[in-house]
This record gives C-alpha cells, structure tokens and sequence, in this order.
C-alpha cells in the first residue's frame, strides 16, 4: 500500500497549498515513523521552507504563530489542528544567543534547509520526511529506514551531547523502546544511563505534558515498564517509585491495571480518558485508603478517606500538575470505588455523574484484586 494513502486528507492539503506556494514541504517526525510501522497517525508534523509569517500569510484566519522560543505555526481545520514548523539548522557560534526584551537568550529560529533540519532531529527513526505529492522518502541522515526496520533508536549524533541538550530525549527514547519495543543502539544506551538523573533539570510544565501524552497512549504500560527496566522510574515518577521499593508486589499490580486498561482502549472496549488513566495509575496505591482490600470491610465515611487520599494522589505524581477538572473527576472514580465494592449498583451510585467512568476501573480493579467473574458485564 503506497503511504500517501495512508495519510489524512486534509494534511495532504495543506502540503499541496505549500508546494504550490513554491514551499518545499515534507510532512515529519513520528507521523512518518508510524506510517511505516503500519500504524495510523494521531498528529501530523509538518516542516517546510515557509517562514512562520509566510505560512500565516498564505493559511490567513485560520493559522497563527505560538511560541516565544520556537515559533511555529498551528493550522486549524474544523477540530483537527496541523502543527508547521520551518526547517532548522544549528546556528553559528555569532548565532545562538539573541536578545528579548533586554535578556539574552538561546536562538531557536536560525532558519535552514530539509537537510539541516533533519540532522538537528532526536533520533533516526524520526528524521525521516516524506513528501506525497512527489512520493519521495528523503532519509537525510542514511539510518532512518534501515533503524526503523530493524527496530533500533539511535540518536543523531554524539548521544551524551544530545541527551545534555535535552534530557526530555531520555524520556522520548524509552517511549519508542516501550511502546514499539525497539532495541536501544549501544551508545545511545550508555549516554542515556548515565543521564537518567538530568530528567530533573527540566521544566516541570514541560514534563507534566509528557505525563499526560504518556497517560494518553494505549502503550503506556510498556512505556512505564521501559522505565523500570532502565532505572528511569525512580527520576521521572520518584513517587512511584518509592513504592515500588516498600512493596514489590506494587509493581505487579500497577503494570496489570494499566496493561488492562490499554487493552481494553486497543480494543475499543473503552474510551481513551486522561482522567480514569490517572485514576488507574492511582488506584493500586490507594487500596488500603479506600478499604479496597478487603471488601468485607466496613464502608468509611468519605470525610475520613478523601483528604488522605488527595494527599496520596499528590506525593504519587509529584512534581507534575494536571487541569483542575481532570484532578476533580480523578478523584470521584476512585472514591466511588469502594461504593461500587460494597453497596452493589444501587440508583444513588448509576445516577452519579462519574458512574460510567467509575465503573470502567473498577471492572479493571476486580480483575486484579478480587476476580469475581460475576461482576464483569454486570454494570453495562
């Protein structure tokens, strides 16, 4: 099957509206990774020759410039949102600091060719363009398709220097090796081991949106056991991690509620909610607050549990932050568990508003901790 057919139409478009505008345009990065892979893109990269005034200028009312740092551009068309970058090179030692507003500060608009942009990419498996007018691959670096192939994530170029330029890329790389279980190239390993602990060097707003994609991907069980497998854990969710390092058998618990809740969502059973993942990754911590350990328990008064709770969820998860409403719907799944545990489907629990979401973990928590056959399919 040619690729192109594999590619959303309104993307097509926009690339068409480039070329036509004498725009040497590719679409980029994970989207042509996953086309290869067989597997249908949730976002499209684009990069192109525009600069971020001519793509605004030519997309008009429906485009517009974010970014202080790194400007690119968002293309809106109805609910999908298209993100254009322009290509990059690394700037000249003249170049790489620029004055804002009085303050020095790292240059990341030194604008480049296709080439040059490639090399200044993560990983191999991610520089590959692709471009669907013409149907041309362009694998700028020479590693690209023969790494995604054999199933290999390597940096490009000197791994410690990538890793110091970013230690978000630590974490990009076991994602790759967890959710596609790619192999990580020797140098690339080493680098990366002896980074892990610069994770905390970075923002801590930036970290908490690679939590929340992480939360958001129906893989993220092998992505956190990626973490675990290379000591990343204890540097990247140091909540976690301790309790994994109090109780072992926290581990175990934790990966099978999430390898459940990511099959159910692969197999369209459920809905892929930021919220109940939270919960999900929660819940195994919280058994004992909620009385989930032994059902025949007396029900506690919420008062009592709920403060404890909030407390637990936050020393789990800390440093990151999430939306207020999804912390707020979070928090009514797992309260409502030990009432659908001990008081059965009565009217008050299926009229509560949370009821459906609530009732999706806890089928994923029966099997874990209870396995009663009896209740699965009960509470459709």
């Amino acid at each position: 099957m040619p690729l192109k057919s594999a590619i959303d139409r309104d993307v097509l478009n926009v690339v068409h509206r480039l070329q036509d505008a004498s725009f040497e345009t590719y679409i980029v990065g994970g989207a042509v990774r996953d086309i290869f892979l067989g597997i249908k893109p949730k976002d499209y990269d684009i990069a192109t020759a525009a600069t971020p005034e001519q793509v605004k200028s030519l997309f008009r009312r429906n485009a517009r410039i974010i970014g202080r740092r790194f400007r690119l551009v968002h293309y809106s068309i109805g609910h999908k949102i298209f993100e254009i970058s322009t290509f990059r090179r690394e700037p000249s030692e003249e170049e790489k600091l620029v004055e804002v507003k009085g303050k020095l500060r790292p240059n990341e608009n030194t604008f480049g060719t296709a080439e040059e942009d490639a090399w200044r990419r993560d990983f191999t498996v991610n520089a590959i363009f692709y471009d669907p007018v013409r149907e041309k691959i362009s694998d700028f670096t020479g590693m690209g398709e023969k790494d995604l192939k054999d199933g290999i994530v390597r940096t490009i170029g000197e791994p410690a220097k990538r890793f110091a330029e970013d230690p978000v890329r630590i974490l990009r790389a076991l994602k790759l090796a967890g959710q596609y279980g790619f192999t990580i190239e020797g140098g690339t390993l080493a680098a990366l081991s002896s980074a892990r602990q610069t994770i905390r060097s970075a923002s801590v707003s930036r970290l908490s949106l690679e939590f929340e994609k992480i939360l958001k991907n129906q893989n993220s069980a092998k992505i956190m056991k990626a973490f675990m497998e290379h000591g990343f854990m204890e540097f990247f969710l140091p909540g976690i991690y301790r309790e994994f390092r109090m109780d072992k058998s926290k581990e175990e618990l934790f990966l099978g509620v999430l390898g459940d809740w990511n099959l159910r969502i692969s197999h369209g059973a459920y809905r892929a909610s930021v919220s109940i993942a939270l919960s999900a990754v929660c819940a195994p911590f919280l058994t004992g607050i909620l009385g989930l350990d032994d059902p025949d328990s007396p029900l506690l008064p919420r008062w009592q549990v709920e403060p404890e709770m909030v407390s637990k969820i936050r020393s789990l998860v800390h440093p990151y932050s999430f939306p207020r409403r999804l912390v707020a719907v979070s928090r009514e799944i797992l309260m409502l568990q030990p009432l659908l545990l001990k008081r059965g489907r009565n009217a008050h629990i299926v009229r509560h508003s949370r009821f459906h979401h609530a009732r999706e973990l806890f089928e994923i928590l029966n099997k874990a901790l209870w396995k009663d056959a009896s209740i699965e399919g009960k509470w459709r």
